[in-house]
């Protein structure tokens, strides 16, 4: 926006927000910017951004401001009160037992750097093409939806597609476009940021049980060099702390037939539909995920180096974390270690002696090896007749 055009937007309204937005990280680097919000006589809304790096306008923003009492109101990454951990969909119980199995690799890493690894989703689609998937019916039903909205036209940022907008006044470009051609535009967006959209997903599972699985151990235990870490979804929770400057979301996989059944969380009301659904053949994993979504902003888990953009290239995100490490107490999180019922005695000592050197307010009776370690039948006894 020009100096000018600015100008002749607040002669003929007057400021209703201004929002000063800190670190949104972007292709070029970290960048500041208004956020601004302007209200014509007729009540029409116009929304757009001011750059601090453009100080003539960004300083006229800041000057209108005060003139006319509007708070400049900040905001640092996204910064929320309480716990750091949301409850999303079915809600479970914070009693719930969760089981997270590991090799001790991932162990050694957790407990030395006290920090839960959420590797991002379209990594993890690598190996499971099935991970994040979205149903044919999602995007019928989003079809539909989007054609039977009363759309009025406004450009869409990146330049390549339109969406409607809450006002009635139309951009002198847009009005030859019909309804349908509106609406199909919005669904090529909305396919495209479906597409992108694992890249900015990050994640971490954990399996839902009262007791051990021994399924479990043959997937997430494969070595007998292995253990796994029980705590509930209470302990959980807290061991985030609170009042982070990040949010994380947390809650339980729906499992579905992915020919006959939709989304719980469908794209058309909720965003999170594709990271807690997963295709039912995986129903004996019973998991709740943890999941962060990567909207740009800096914070403890991202810092300024790293790019973003909702439509990112393969280039791009090249230089993408793989994955983030929010910070955890892991005396809250830990409150059994189960080691694999296959390890020999020289692993289980070494985990215990881990253990006692890096965690030593953990019991040491809570670190024990699994019952389902392996039975040998004893040779039976010929009976003697007395």
């Amino acid at each position: 926006m020009d100096f000018e055009k600015l100008v002749g937007y607040l002669s003929r309204g007057k400021l209703q927000k201004v929002h000063l937005v800190k670190n949104q990280r972007c292709v070029s680097g970290a960048i500041e910017y208004f956020n601004i919000s302007i209200e014509a006589a007729n009540g029409e809304i116009t929304n757009f951004n001011v750059l601090k790096s453009n100080a003539v306008l960004f300083n006229y923003c800041l000057k209108v401001a005060n003139e006319q009492g509007v708070e400049v109101r900040e905001s640092n990454a996204e910064i929320e009160s309480g716990y750091v951990i949301e409850d999303v969909g079915d809600m479970l119980p914070d009693e719930s037992m969760l089981w997270r199995y590991m090799d001790f690799s991932k162990f050694l890493d957790l407990i030395t750097s006290s920090c839960i690894w959420m590797c991002r989703m379209d990594i993890l689609q690598a190996t499971d093409p099935m991970e994040g998937r979205i149903p044919d019916s999602e995007f019928i039903a989003l079809k539909s939806h989007l054609h039977a909205v009363n759309w009025a036209p406004v450009s869409y940022g990146n330049g390549k597609h339109v969406f409607g907008g809450q006002n009635t006044s139309l951009e002198p470009k847009m009005k030859s476009l019909t309804q349908a051609q509106i609406a199909d535009s919005n669904y090529s967006l909305q396919e495209e940021l479906e597409y992108h959209r694992p890249s900015n997903l990050y994640i971490n599972c954990w399996h839902i049980s009262e007791h051990e699985n021994n399924a479990m151990w043959s997937i997430y235990g494969k070595v007998s060099n292995s253990l796994a870490i029980v705590t509930n979804y209470s302990a959980l929770k807290k061991s985030f702390g609170a009042d982070k400057n990040f949010k994380l979301h947390a809650g339980v996989v729906n499992y579905i037939d992915y020919e006959n059944e939709g989304f719980k969380l469908p794209i058309t009301s909720g965003r999170f539909g594709r990271v807690l659904t997963k295709e039912r053949a995986y129903a004996d994993e019973r998991e709740l995920r943890i999941f962060f979504e990567d909207h740009g902003m800096v914070n403890d888990l991202i810092d300024t180096t790293v790019p973003f953009d909702y439509f990112p290239s393969e280039e791009l995100i090249k230089d993408y974390k793989q994955g983030v490490k929010p910070e955890v107490d892991l005396n809250i999180l830990i409150e059994r270690i189960i080691i694999n019922p296959d390890a020999d005695l020289e692993f289980v000592n070494k985990v215990k002696n881990t253990v006692g050197d890096l965690l030593p307010k953990l019991d040491p009776t809570k670190i024990v090896q699994s019952s389902l370690k392996a039975y040998k039948p004893q040779k039976p006894r010929p009976f003697d007749y007395p």
